[in-house]
């Protein structure tokens, strides 16, 4: 220490050397403020403690490891992650704490350091207790004062919890992945359940009503007449029933296909005229077409589902309407050469609706209010059905009511356009229909149903027209193939050999036939 003129002591380096002149020693000392130094010294000093206070108490673990994989040191945190005492891993090698696995992560990140390679990479450290600890390791080389790389210092992250989250997430995906299997599969059985009962509910049904309109046409008792009567009007209510339920079932399950076919406007109109004005008649309320000049007829879209919108509307129009009319409406929204969307409507001067019951239309198995279905019956699944059928016409339906003045539902729809003849178009048609006037005229019925064939077979005799059974698909191309027909009416679901396969190859084979002798008297009619 030396001390200055104003006596204060300060730190001071003193070094001395000799040499010799002429036989005699000389020493010469020299005196270095070494102040500064030893305020940096005592920085440092300070600051490595504040490095070892941080490394102590920090929540990530701290590991130096010299170039043999030794450990040299660690701060507490990484004890805790090891569940070891600091004495028990000093100087003990890092592989003594993995297990063969985890040995091969290590030298793997070992080599590519040596080739200047820095990666952090996960580890799963062995603990005394038998657990593995999922560790995140973030490696940084240290050196000497020659930089020389002399070990490494690590940054130690417990992953463990990250780690159940992420297996908890693939199981939960797992789950999910195979909850979707599940869902597809019982949406597959859905619909093939619906296929089946379909065929089923309606076999049966179709077969009390044609029973019922035959023993209409024999001679009976006003009271059997009567009895005979309501068991086909219910019958009909009960079909039209299963319908919207099987329906609704098949939209649900996504099994409902829509048609793309070329179709005239007006005979839809023509079909909903037949089905809703006989209804309206017998209210006393008169049935209208309001048909704009600009909206083209040749259509290519479904005119089935087109059509069943329209009855739906129409026969809601006049169960709730007791005085007046119902009119139904088409305009066109945008028209090209290629598309039409037009807007359909079905106005009635009925009951009307409140704002709150308007909020209620178009949700499944719900009327108005709890009285509408009292008194007017019905699933409430027909405005539900037809607000999924204009959506799947790339439209939307909307009401438009006031209570005690009517109301007016509206939809849109999108279709294609065609330019056919109608003639062209509606040729199949107006086979069938020329059929009805001509006496004699060959009929093959292909159906499996004992029942329906007998309903069947007597409507169409009563015509004046012959008819031939055939019992199954396969029988029905038998027969085809050995007599010509006029008409073949085939049943879609029948055993071996379905109505659609049946058709298919009954239409090819008559187009060989037309082939090897163009004067056949077989008709492609199917």
């Amino acid at each position: 220490m030396a001390r200055n003129r104003a006596g204060e002591e300060f730190p001071v380096e003193v070094s001395i050397s000799s040499f010799q002149v002429d036989n005699e020693w000389f020493a010469v000392g020299t005196v270095r403020d070494i102040t500064d130094r030893k305020k940096a010294e005592a920085a440092l000093r300070k600051s490595e403690r504040q490095v070892k206070s941080i490394l102590e108490t920090a929540n990530e673990g701290f590991q130096m490891i010299d170039n043999n994989q030794r450990i040299l040191d660690q701060n507490p945190r990484m004890c805790s992650i090891m569940g070891r005492e600091r004495d028990e891993v000093i100087g003990k090698s890092i592989f003594d704490f993995v297990d063969e696995e985890n040995k091969e992560v290590f030298l793997e990140q070992i080599e590519l350091r040596k080739q200047g390679i820095a990666n952090d990479y996960e580890i799963a450290l062995s603990r005394p207790d038998g657990r593995h600890v999922f560790c995140l390791f973030s490696v940084t080389p240290f050196f000497d004062e020659k930089q020389k790389k002399i070990g490494a210092f690590a940054m130690v992250s417990d992953i463990s919890q990250l780690k159940k989250a992420e297996e908890e997430t693939t199981k939960a995906k797992l789950a999910a992945e195979n909850w979707a299997k599940e869902a597809e599969q019982a949406t597959k059985a859905k619909g093939d359940f619906l296929a089946n009962m379909s065929h089923e509910i309606r076999t049966p049904m179709n077969a009390i009503i044609g029973m019922s309109h035959l023993a209409l046409k024999t001679d009976l008792t006003p009271k059997q007449q009567d009895y005979i009567g309501k068991v086909q009007s219910s019958s009909n209510a009960l079909l039209g029933i299963i319908n919207d339920i099987l329906d609704f079932s098949k939209i649900d399950a996504g099994k409902l296909d829509m048609e793309s076919v070329p179709f005239h406007l007006e005979d839809v109109f023509d079909n909903l005229a037949t089905l809703v004005n006989l209804k309206a008649e017998e209210k006393g309320l008169k049935l209208s077409f309001e048909v704009s000049d600009e909206v083209p007829t040749g259509l290519v879209g479904d005119p089935l589902r087109l059509g069943q919108i329209l009855i739906n509307l129409g026969n809601n129009a006049v169960k709730f309407t007791e005085k007046g009319g119902i009119v139904v409406g088409v305009s066109p929204v945008a028209v090209t050469e290629e598309k039409a969307e037009l807007q359909f409507s079905v106005r009635d001067s009925g009951i009307g609706l409140t704002e709150e019951q308007r909020g209620k239309l178009f949700q499944a198995f719900s009327q108005a209010d709890t009285s509408t279905t009292r008194k007017y019956g019905g699933t409430g699944l027909g405005l539900t059905i037809s607000k999924k059928l204009s959506e799947m016409m790339d439209g939307k339906i909307w009401v438009e009511s006031e209570p005690g003045v009517g109301s007016t539902f509206i939809f849109t729809a999108v279709f294609g356009r065609h330019s056919e003849k109608r003639e062209e178009v509606s040729r199949t048609k107006g086979d069938v229909q020329g059929l009805q006037n001509i006496r004699g005229a060959r009929i093959l019925l292909a159906e499996d149903n004992e029942i329906n064939q007998q309903v069947a077979q007597e409507i169409l005799e009563q015509a004046a027209l012959v008819v031939d059974i055939a019992n199954d698909g396969k029988e029905a191309l038998e027969m085809a193939q050995k007599n010509p027909y006029d008409v073949i009416l085939m049943d879609i679901q029948m055993p071996e050999m379905n109505g659609f396969e049946a058709t298919r190859e009954i239409r090819k084979w008559e187009e060989e036939e037309q082939l090897r002798n163009p004067q056949s008297a077989f008709q492609s009619s199917p």
